[in-house]
């Protein structure tokens, strides 16, 4: 088995983009629903958008943020673990 190392410091910023990014996905989100959601407009072409973005879009959306945040908190045991084992 080869040996395995890692960047600290590059992993810790791995780590916080990831989570940064979790965040921006999250607040793009909020800013998209909230103009929907304030936005005059109806017939079947407005009922179809906002049934895929509650139904599809704003989903995909949510799983993309989690997978980010959760990615992040992996990123940190893995830099963490190298740093103790590196004391």
């Amino acid at each position: 088995m080869g040996m395995q190392g890692a960047d600290i410091a590059q992993m810790q910023q791995l780590e916080q983009r990831l989570q940064a990014e979790s965040g921006a996905v999250q607040e793009l989100m909020k800013r998209i629903t909230g103009t929907l959601e304030t936005t005059n407009w109806t017939g079947p072409a407005a009922d179809r958008f906002k049934q895929e973005w509650r139904d599809d879009f704003s989903k995909a959306l949510n799983t993309l943020a989690e997978a980010l945040g959760q990615n992040a908190s992996a990123v940190r045991n893995r830099w963490q673990a190298f740093e103790a084992a590196a004391r």
